[in-house]
């Protein structure tokens, strides 16, 4: 799992994250080592969470059925953590995508809706993500995932984007080839 979040983070070419764990009461990072309870902050009913101004993300696994999601649940969140980056230009080294979506992302980050919210998944920010999401786990795990609230034709057209803008990169290339081939899930 290090390894996974560690080809996520450059790829996207953002600061690795501190990562939490719940499971059966115990609470861990991603080397596996005990951490305290009081840092690990999720709400109950969600499986992963962000924090983007503290780079951390906090996985509930006593929530997930499915442990393979576990990877793609990371991959969203770990793009929430690049918009940021994007939005206030945390590292130096982020590239950034247009600034039309750098600024509705601005501005749905400083009124965000969570997932207990009506339409929550209409933001920019969700569909941003879950297109992140959708694109590793087609690239890496052969999946397709069912993107809901989503148009079909800004689903195609914005999947095509991240294969082109992530194809069209050589060394990004190489590193996805030789990463999927060292994966297993």
């Amino acid at each position: 799992m290090n390894d996974y979040v560690s080809f996520l983070c450059t790829l996207l070419n953002i600061k690795i994250p501190k990562v939490f764990f719940k499971e059966n009461e115990k609470f861990y990072d991603l080397k596996n080592k005990p951490i305290k309870k009081e840092l690990f902050q999720v709400k109950d009913t969600s499986i992963c969470t962000s924090y983007p101004k503290e780079n951390v993300i906090c996985v509930n696994l006593d929530l997930c059925e499915d442990r393979s999601l576990v990877y793609i649940y990371l991959a969203h969140e770990i793009r929430h953590l690049y918009q940021y980056a994007c939005v206030y230009k945390k590292n130096q080294k982020v590239f950034s995508i247009d600034e039309r979506s750098v600024s509705i992302w601005k501005k749905e980050l400083e009124n965000y809706a969570d997932s207990s919210g009506k339409h929550y998944e209409n933001q920019e920010i969700e569909k941003d993500a879950n297109l992140f999401a959708n694109f590793i786990a087609i690239v890496i795990f052969k999946r397709v995932l069912d993107i809901k609230e989503m148009d079909q034709k800004e689903y195609e057209f914005k999947t095509k984007l991240f294969m082109n803008f992530f194809a069209s990169n050589p060394v990004k290339k190489q590193l996805i080839q030789k990463q999927i081939k060292k994966m297993k899930v």
